[in-house]
């Protein structure tokens, strides 16, 4: 965490964990965000909740009430919870989305380090091509000259 805020990354370990604590059980918003201690607000809570489902780590569930609740002049007859799915717990076993960065990190710089190597492979290469051809060229030059050497005794001889 810097200055007191917590990363996105950091967000999405953070309700994850607590979707993991009792996965059976099923969460709304508000309970997600008294769960995690109020660490931000319940409008993240619901953002960080829909990409885990975008994710495929936590699941939407509609829930009937028994009896509905009236409130001033709307009726739910419903609410919205979420549910760490089994590919989400794995997941946090995994490490999170923290490992999940870390890796990506990681697989990056590889890439960067392969990326280098078959450069400075291909620059050594196009460099001994150009040696390859200077020398045989040179040794080309010198049978030209030890066969025209061979040729000029032959011919002065006669």
């Amino acid at each position: 965490m810097t200055d007191g805020k917590m990363t996105p990354i950091e967000m999405m370990d953070t309700v994850l964990l607590f979707l993991n604590k009792d996965h059976e059980y099923q969460n709304s918003i508000p309970s997600v965000h008294k769960g995690i201690e109020h660490k931000f607000d319940q409008a993240t809570v619901h953002n960080v909740l829909d990409k885990l489902v975008k994710d495929g780590y936590a699941v939407m569930i509609d829930v009937k009430y028994l009896d509905p609740i009236i409130k001033e002049n709307s009726i739910k007859t419903s609410a919205w919870t979420y549910k760490i799915t089994f590919e989400g717990q794995l997941f946090i076993q995994k490490g999170g989305y923290h490992q999940q960065e870390a890796d990506n990190i990681l697989h990056r710089a590889s890439r960067e380090t392969d990326e280098r190597l078959r450069k400075r492979n291909e620059k050594l290469l196009a460099r001994g091509t150009i040696w390859l051809a200077i020398l045989t060229g040179a040794l080309v030059l010198t049978e030209i000259l030890v066969h025209w050497n061979e040729l000029r005794h032959l011919f002065s001889e006669s």
